[in-house]
């Protein structure tokens, strides 16, 4: 009997750390983009919370700040771009993706594109040679791609000037003639087309194949090995988010609105991509041809050891 109680205290005291340890809160950094819409469902309809996790989304101004944050632990986990998260790879950030968020498909494709001010007479993907390109971050999924669009057209990418520009101050670049053109996702894509301060010039991303990784969230090595159940629990909290989504397009599209401070009414125009929890070498693998192809890694990636499973 002492045998079993004392069985019975440790038992009690150890799920009391455990307990304890599950209500940190585990802040989660995003970027103002609808791709983000897992993350922000899982919140709201209480994916995290009935697994035991206390999930803090915070918003970032751009993609790039992520590996930094992670590396600070003011983040424990961060929304990142596949070349966002790669490159600090490469720069020695000990990251591992723990769970995938949107992929390439016909949604994406239609929410992303390149927007030039009216009288910017960018019409042909040469016009591009001396303007000046707003992205939401020097080498992530926006920049890293358009910079290959620019290739596969003939065009010499070093002849375009980049400069970063956060999603929510992209309109007032274009209104302000800092920017020629911006690389942008909905809604603020919608948002700018009605202002009238940009168009569409090209949905670039189309000619990219399907499946292709869009986002991902990432955090430090050590952090997933220490709280390795809170990993798994998160990814399964994005799993189900992404089942509701495609269920529920009017509620996502409200929690999306409350998160990247927009107005319900825009949100109604933006359609819910695809999301793929489970993310694969593959995936990341075809990052890295393309990011080696444009120098912005120098050596070969492992990408088996980049994934948390």
């Amino acid at each position: 009997m002492r045998l079993l109680m004392h069985f019975l205290v440790a038992a009690a005291f150890a799920l009391a750390l455990a307990a304890g340890a599950m209500a940190q809160p585990i802040h989660v950094g995003y970027t103002a983009t609808g791709d983000f819409f897992p993350l922000f469902v899982a919140k709201e309809e209480g994916y995290f919370a009935k697994r035991g996790l206390d999930v803090e989304p915070v918003l970032v101004p751009l993609n790039p700040v992520i590996p930094q944050a992670l590396m600070a632990n003011s983040l424990q986990i961060g929304g990142a771009t596949p070349s966002i998260f790669l490159q600090a790879v490469a720069g020695g950030i000990d990251l591992v993706a723990i769970a995938g968020d949107t992929v390439t498909g016909p949604v994406v494709y239609q929410n992303s594109g390149v927007i030039a001010r009216p009288d910017s007479n960018i019409n042909r993907p040469e016009d591009f040679i001396g303007k000046t390109v707003g992205v939401p971050g020097i080498g992530a999924f926006m920049h890293v791609l358009f910079r290959h669009w620019l290739a596969s057209k003939g065009v010499d990418d070093d002849q375009v000037t980049f400069v970063e520009v956060a999603f929510f101050n992209m309109s007032d670049a274009l209104r302000s003639r800092s920017v020629d053109a911006v690389l942008t996702g909905q809604p603020v894509l919608s948002r700018i087309v009605e202002a009238g301060t940009g168009r569409v010039a090209f949905h670039y991303i189309e000619d990219l194949p399907p499946k292709q990784s869009v986002l991902l969230f990432a955090s430090m090595r050590s952090w997933a090995e220490k709280n390795a159940a809170a990993a798994r629990a998160f990814k399964a909290a994005i799993a189900e988010a992404g089942q509701f989504a495609r269920s529920n397009p009017d509620r996502t599209r409200a929690h999306v609105a409350k998160y990247i401070h927009l107005s319900s009414p825009l949100m109604e125009k933006v359609p819910i991509g695809d999301i793929q929890p489970d993310i694969s070498d593959a995936q990341l693998a075809w990052w890295v041809d393309i990011m080696r192809k444009n120098d912005m890694v120098d050596s070969p990636i492992d990408v088996g050891k980049l994934i948390f499973r």
